[in-house]
């Protein structure tokens, strides 16, 4: 993930020397060094999903999904399928990429790391690093590396280098300021990527059934090709199944990463990171960098400036599906879709089902850990990135960090509009309808005019966690719009705050017995377009024992007794 595109000769290709050591001969400290632990593999050794590869077509198989109730709604969730070897599912689960049973590997999305040490410049020779600060998205893919310290010569350094997909580009602030670079510095950015564990890990899942498994001297190797950027990728293992080399194939270059003394800045959460990475490029030295912190899934985006959209826009790559998209085109609605006297659907009934479960029950991923911790994981790694303004990407990571008490959604306040997700019961008559949400932690309900009738112009001063609705439809769709509401409310759990000028579309339909949900957020004082919230998918229930229950008195959290003030689960 570096930078590192100013070295385009190519040299010999030779073995990596013996690391360097830190400077100051210690190693940073992140928090609980693993580098000599024992990693379970009970996950991958005991999967619900069994290894099974003639299910596979050239390697691949259809996508497996589980759908789970985060709090946040049902989320779906892809699972490892039957063409991922044990392996690799071993290799997710030492470094936290591997969650739960059924066991997902694909649960850290975005990562963010801080280090210091020399990187290679130009002419080869190697600059100071006083401060490196990488983002990276293994799904976009796109990388922001930003940078200061001094060149070989002394001068100073301070420079941004940012690339989305095909398009790259420098930046004089985080987001803005952008300036063009050459159309070929995308494909050399790209690679860095892979020059992290988990970028490594990414392409080895990626290749599925058509992964390598091997020993070599001893130690396990995984190669593979993700199809989404055609590197070949070879990761060699530690005894303690952390990956401690990576070769990667790329642009006519051999680029080499070697990873030490692994470390977890939370423990509890299972996600590990080296304190201590090597990079060379031909043989070459690229970088040594010495981790001072990491952070898994954080809040990460690389709005496209106008001087790269035309890179962008001239590219055909593929994209990775979302799980959502996954769901949407894996579930198949249940008889017809009834329809009221006036001919519109009837959204009426009890929508608090799962869409479907998929195979096995979600379960703790470790027999010590708490199961809130790896789902909570699992959704932030696959939450929509809402497109804030540059100026307040802090405070939304601030707030993500943060301690309990800063979410309003863990105190007796209702949840508010959109992160209450879709209703979970609807009753339907001409011109009017009514929403229940039993949801934790306050039971609401909302009635939303379908008449024609024109909006209050007061309706937008009013300070409600719900806003005021006021809906139409649009051929089979309902779509309600609703203002006036209080900023006392996130968009969702990872700190997506809003403001009181926020304006929310929803747009609901119902297939057989399939309701689809989604919602847009309008607040330009500090989103750059409006946001597409999670979509989300519930099934009819159709017990006719199915009713509405009393919702539970709000507990308002003891923060002060919770073992990890800054663990907020979904």
């Amino acid at each position: 993930m570096r930078r590192v595109l100013m070295i385009t000769s190519v040299l010999s290709i030779g073995g990596l020397p013996a690391l360097a050591q830190p400077s100051d001969g210690g190693t940073p400290q992140l928090g609980v060094d693993v580098g000599s632990q024992e990693i379970p593999l009970d996950p991958a050794r005991n999967p619900d999903v069994p290894y099974d590869l003639s299910k596979c077509v050239n390697g691949h198989a259809p996508p497996m999904m589980v759908y789970s109730n985060s709090g946040q709604g049902n989320t779906a969730q892809e699972l490892a399928g039957p063409c991922t070897p044990l392996e690799v599912r071993s290799a997710a689960a030492a470094l936290g990429m591997g969650r739960n049973r059924p066991i997902r590997i694909k649960s850290i999305s975005t990562l963010r790391f801080t280090a210091n040490g020399t990187l290679a410049g130009s002419g080869g020779r190697m600059d100071k690093i006083s401060k490196m600060l990488m983002q990276l998205s293994y799904v976009d893919p796109a990388l922001r590396m930003q940078l200061e310290g001094s060149h070989a010569d002394g001068a100073p350094l301070k420079e941004i280098r940012v690339f989305n997909g095909a398009a790259a580009w420098n930046e004089t602030a985080p987001g803005l300021g952008a300036t063009a670079v050459a159309a070929t510095a995308a494909g050399e950015r790209a690679p860095l990527l892979k020059l992290t564990p988990m970028g490594a890990l990414w392409s080895i899942i990626d290749a599925e059934g058509n992964a390598k498994v091997a020993h070599v001297h001893g130690k396990l190797t995984l190669s593979g090709v993700s199809p989404y950027d055609g590197f070949p990728v070879t990761i060699t293992f530690s005894a303690q199944n952390l990956p401690e080399k990576v070769e990667v194939l790329a642009n006519k270059h051999r680029y080499e990463a070697v990873f030490e003394h692994y470390r977890a800045e939370v423990p509890a959460y299972g996600v590990v990171f080296p304190s201590h990475i090597v990079w060379r490029m031909d043989g070459k030295p690229l970088a040594d960098l010495h981790v001072t912190e990491f952070r898994d899934n954080p809040y990460v985006i690389f709005p496209i400036p106008a001087v790269a959209a035309a890179q962008y826009q001239a590219a055909s790559a593929m994209k990775r599906p979302l799980p959502y998209q996954l769901m949407a085109a894996s579930l198949k609605p249940n008889g017809p879709t009834p329809r009221t006297p006036d001919g519109h659907p009837d959204l009426s009934g009890a929508w608090g089902g799962l869409p479907d479960r998929g195979p096995g029950n979600m379960t703790e991923r470790r027999s010590n850990a708490v199961v809130n911790i790896d789902m909570a994981l699992g959704v932030r790694a696959w939450v929509v990135r809402a497109p804030y303004k540059p100026e307040v990407w802090g405070k939304v990571e601030s707030l993500d960090f943060g301690k309990i008490t800063d979410d309003p959604g863990m105190r007796c306040v209702p949840k508010g509009l959109p992160r209450s997700g879709p209703p979970t019961n609807i009753m339907q008559d001409a011109g009017k309808l009514w929403f229940v949400d039993q949801g934790y932690p306050l039971a609401t309900i909302r009635e939303i005019p379908v008449d024609g009738r024109a909006r209050d112009p007061d309706d937008l001063d009013q300070d409600t966690y719900l806003g005021i609705p006021l809906g139409h439809w649009e051929g089979d769709t309902l779509v309600i719009e609703s203002t006036g509401f209080t900023d006392n409310s996130w968009l969702a759990w990872n700190g997506y705050f809003h403001t009181n000028r926020m304006t929310v579309v929803e747009r609901i339909r119902r297939d057989g017995d399939l309701l689809y949900w989604e919602a847009w957020v309008h607040d330009p004082a500090i989103l750059t377009e409006p946001y597409m919230v999670q979509p989300m998918i519930r099934r009819l229930i159709t017990s006719p024992m199915a009713r509405i229950n009393e919702a539970p008195p709000c507990d308002e959290m003891a923060i002060d007794k919770m073992p990890d003030p800054y663990f907020r689960g979904p």
